[in-house]
């Protein structure tokens, strides 16, 4: 039987650095997989635009299913949702590998191949979702208001230490031991995540003891809806959007514009990944905790900052200029993922901390979702600087809905003790 009772100080800042330490692993494998498919589609003739389609149906299980995992761990504890996350992950990284080592053994080629790396991310949509919502959730129930923006930046911070660290690794790895060899890696790391969730993360409060409605999708996404809750998925879609294309077009772009294929393309695009996840994890782990600023404000500066960045994204044509404008991406991204989550955090109850989190994690899914049309789709149909010409006007609007709509200027719920927390 689990004991009951609150955690200590001692046992939250343990737990808090378990969470960090495993979610890296994530930003890990995202970044590994942003850095090696477009040289291994180049190696195995698949197309630009079906690099990015290999997302899309993980993006679409990723939003369906982020706010019913979030919802559930509500009801069921954050820990179970972690370790199914960490699971699900674990088998996605390794239906990967062996998808493409079938392509590159001619076992698999063309459609088939296609559809073995679909169907090897969807595992990922469908269930990897259940943890970053379920994580977001943990921390707030353990963290009080006035620090909520704060800690939410360190846990999103750990996705930016993988990004940052992942291209690199996965580079010097590949050149050493071959392109599937990082992401083989990654999935044995994401087991023994799944292993330390499961027998050293503290749960002993359960996150909603008051109410005892039914887990369902209609109701989880309903949530959404919520005025505390749909203008900061609205700004946040917009923004997400334009990471997504960045990420998946940044590889392609480096390539064109350099004139560079193979294993040199992968190392300097590897450099230009590292260099946006180092700036998002410093913005996050940095910026966020000298400024203090509310999530408004926070939001309203990263929209600029992005907006700056696809400006010279699309003006862009050396190596530097490129490096440069990911470096801005990065920092602006880092700004807005802890407005964004500590926004929606701060104007629900503590009984509604995951479905918060999950219909986040739904509004990036969406994001990835669309990326393939907004950028690789006119990438290759118009021009490569097509793709950020548009991400800037997405995040201009972004500006202007942060700055003027009601339900953003208004100041955040600011609820209770949260349920975790010892009473003073």
């Amino acid at each position: 039987m689990i004991p009951t009772g609150k955690t200590t100080p001692q046992e939250r800042t343990r737990a808090f650095r378990i969470l960090f330490v495993c979610l890296i692993v994530t930003g890990a494998g995202n970044s590994i997989l942003f850095a090696i498919l477009p040289p291994l589609a180049r190696q195995l003739a698949i197309p630009e635009v079906a690099v990015g389609f290999i997302y899309t149906l993980a993006s679409i299980l990723f939003v369906l299913s982020s706010p019913l995992w979030g919802h559930a761990s509500d009801s069921f504890g954050r820990r179970p949702m972690l370790v199914l996350s960490f699971s699900a992950y674990a088998a996605s990284m390794a239906c990967v590998a062996a998808a493409i080592w079938l392509g590159q053994k001619g076992v698999l080629t063309g459609a088939a191949l296609i559809a073995a790396l679909i169907l090897a991310r969807a595992v990922y949509g469908a269930f990897g979702s259940a943890g970053t919502p379920s994580a977001q959730a943990y921390v707030a129930d353990r963290t009080p208001p006035e620090k909520r923006t704060e800690a939410l930046g360190g846990l999103s911070a750990a996705f930016g230490v993988g990004a940052a660290a992942g291209p690199g690794v996965a580079a010097w790895i590949a050149a050493r031991a071959g392109l599937i060899t990082p992401i083989v890696l990654v999935g044995v790391i994401a087991v023994i995540a799944a292993f330390a969730i499961a027998f050293l993360l503290p749960e002993r409060t359960p996150p909603r003891q008051q109410t005892g409605d039914r887990v369902n999708l209609l109701s989880s996404f309903a949530f959404g809806l919520d005025p505390r809750v749909y203008p900061f998925l609205i700004y946040g879609l917009c923004l997400w959007t334009t990471h997504a294309v960045t990420l998946q077009t940044v590889n392609f772009y480096v390539m064109d514009t350099l004139g560079q294929d193979g294993p040199m393309a992968t190392q300097l695009a590897g450099a230009v990944l590292m260099t946006g996840a180092f700036c998002m994890m410093l913005a996050q782990l940095v910026l966020i905790p000298r400024l203090k600023w509310p999530p408004r404000n926070l939001m309203i500066l990263a929209a600029c900052v992005v907006l700056a960045a696809h400006i010279l994204f699309a003006i862009a044509h050396s190596f530097g200029e490129i490096i440069v404008a990911m470096a801005i991406v990065g920092t602006g991204i880092g700004l807005a993922r802890p407005g964004v989550s500590g926004g929606i955090s701060l104007a629900i109850t503590p009984a509604e901390q995951g479905r918060g989190a999950g219909m986040n994690m739904a509004a990036s899914g969406v994001g990835f979702l669309l990326a393939p049309f907004t950028g690789l789709l006119t990438y290759q149909a118009i021009g490569p600087s097509i793709p950020y010409w548009i991400n800037a006007a997405a995040a201009l609007f972004a500006l202007a809905f942060a700055i003027m709509h009601p339900g953003l200027r208004g100041r955040p719920q600011i609820e209770d003790t949260p349920p975790d927390q010892p009473d003073p």
